[in-house]
């Protein structure tokens, strides 16, 4: 990382890094913005608004009065083709030979970083999930040399679930956990929030969901600043189809409920489809879900739940997973957490081996042994 940067640069990283709240609040600040900035922030605020108009006028200004700024129109045209879903490949490949001819420097501003990861969030939403990855890996590097911890960090994970996406048969639960600490780590709550919810898939895919419940409502801590976004509320949704899974109809209800006003498609679709799944006890044959306009990745992992026959895990074959999801156990750490210190050794000690024992059948490839711990496989993504 680049340890000398200039102050334009690090008010280029906070305002990249920042919420809506944040964004608004720095409109006030007592300093004169650079232009180029100055209408930056107003795109960031826009474009967290969903308010595609406001980032048309600003494209326009832009084009007729300046500042002139190659990097800035693509960045304003961009964010309102995302808005609009109307995506140019041929924008994107403009964009890309901007950052290639390194002519991203602009009021003492490296914007390459910036510009990768908007390229390639593009991309992801065009479906080309190949260059998106590639791009938002470039993008990490390019946000890491200019000092953008946070937002380095978020590229990361963004590159991760399109990897997920375009293989959504491979667990990776070594990848989510490491995003999530580090999240955590920086108090960078939101991304630790939706690491969180990637990280329960994985666990609803294993069919513990005990751990996923246990996560769930770790991640709806996080994002509780978020409280009636997209994102929030499709984690209740997802807290919904976990209860329902568990033969918790009642609570399921009230989970789901509570999302229910929600005026985003894609979260009416969700909600839409739990009620059906509702009405027929839980059990998922749904109809076709290419046909619903629900998150790809909702459909794709509901799909694999379909074609799963095999029973949900235990209670506390759900616990030994939570309890391995973040750091490795010995022996005894493991018994003493299930079982805690009431019962011998010799009465433990032969319940937690069948346990474990068990487990691995159930879950091939799932817990390790290594240098006297167990541990959750370290899968990770080539």
């Amino acid at each position: 990382m680049n340890l000398f940067l200039s102050d334009t640069q690090k008010l280029l990283n906070d305002m990249i890094e920042s919420g809506l709240e944040d964004l608004i609040k720095m409109r006030y600040r007592p300093d004169p913005w650079p232009a180029t900035l100055g209408h930056y922030l107003d795109v960031l605020i826009a474009y967290a608004q969903g308010d595609e108009s406001t980032i048309e006028s600003l494209n326009a200004q832009l084009k007729a009065v300046g500042p002139k700024s190659r990097v800035l129109e693509i960045l304003t045209q961009l964010r309102g083709d995302i808005i609009r879903r109307q995506i140019s490949r041929a924008l994107c490949e403009t964009a890309m030979e901007v950052v290639q001819m390194d002519n991203c420097t602009e009021d003492g501003c490296d914007w390459s970083g910036e510009l990768l990861i908007v390229v390639a969030f593009a991309l992801e939403t065009r479906g080309d999930e190949l260059d998106a990855c590639q791009c938002y890996q470039r993008a990490e590097l390019a946000l890491l040399q200019s000092g953008a911890k946070k937002k380095a960090l978020r590229a990361r994970h963004n590159a991760i679930c399109v990897q997920s996406h375009a293989d959504p048969e491979r667990r990776i639960l070594e990848p989510y956990r490491e995003v999530y600490q580090q999240a955590r780590r920086l108090k960078e709550y939101s991304l630790a929030g939706q690491s969180a919810l990637n990280l329960c898939w994985e666990f609803i895919l294993l069919k513990a969901y005990g751990a996923a419940l246990t996560l769930l409502n770790r991640a709806l801590g996080l994002l509780s600043r978020k409280s009636g976004s997209r994102d929030h509320d499709l984690a209740l949704l997802q807290r919904s189809l976990v209860l329902g899974l568990s033969g918790r109809a009642k609570e399921a209800y009230l989970a789901a409920e509570a999302a229910a006003h929600n005026e985003s498609v894609e979260v009416r679709s969700v909600f839409k489809l739990l009620r059906s799944l509702e009405e027929k006890n839980w059990k998922l044959d749904s109809p076709d879900l290419e046909l619903l306009p629900i998150p790809k990745y909702w459909r794709q992992n509901l799909e694999l739940l379909m074609r799963d026959s095999r029973a949900p895990l235990s209670p506390n074959e759900n616990r030994v997973i939570y309890l391995l999801c973040f750091r490795a156990r010995k022996f005894n750490e493991l018994s003493l957490a299930l079982y805690g210190n009431r019962m011998r050794p010799e009465v433990t000690k032969p319940r937690l081996e069948q346990l474990l024992s068990g487990l691995r059948k159930k879950r091939p490839d799932l817990i390790e042994y290594r240098e006297g711990k167990y541990r959750l496989h370290q899968q990770t993504l080539g």
